[in-house]
């Protein structure tokens, strides 16, 4: 569920990235608070799929408890690998955007 505060957050980041960004397009200077503004929303996002990853391993854990043969190809499982192997690609990609960009 989405939550007021969740969409107010979101919409700030939004607001204040594209505000950044125009203002960078007029003052040079300001290229920092562009990068901070992608560093807020960097951080959101990793908290939003590290909270993901708690849920799905919770329900691993459950999973292995009441059955142990199927936890190893249950869908809480497949869903767990592509969620850590696309968090480190987000951080990555973010990462080079940000050094080879500016």
């Amino acid at each position: 569920f989405i939550t007021t505060k969740l969409k107010i957050e979101c919409i700030a980041i939004i607001l204040f990235i594209i505000i950044s960004s125009i203002l960078q397009n007029y003052y040079n200077s300001l290229l920092l608070l562009t990068v901070i503004c992608y560093v807020l929303c960097c951080r959101r996002m990793l908290k939003s799929y590290t909270n993901n990853i708690k849920l799905l391993q919770i329900q691993l854990d459950i999973l292995s408890t009441n059955d142990s043969s199927s936890s190893s190809s249950s869908p809480a499982k497949i869903k767990l690998s592509l969620f850590t192997n696309f968090q480190k690609a987000i951080i990555i990609f973010i990462s080079l955007k940000i050094i080879f960009y500016w």
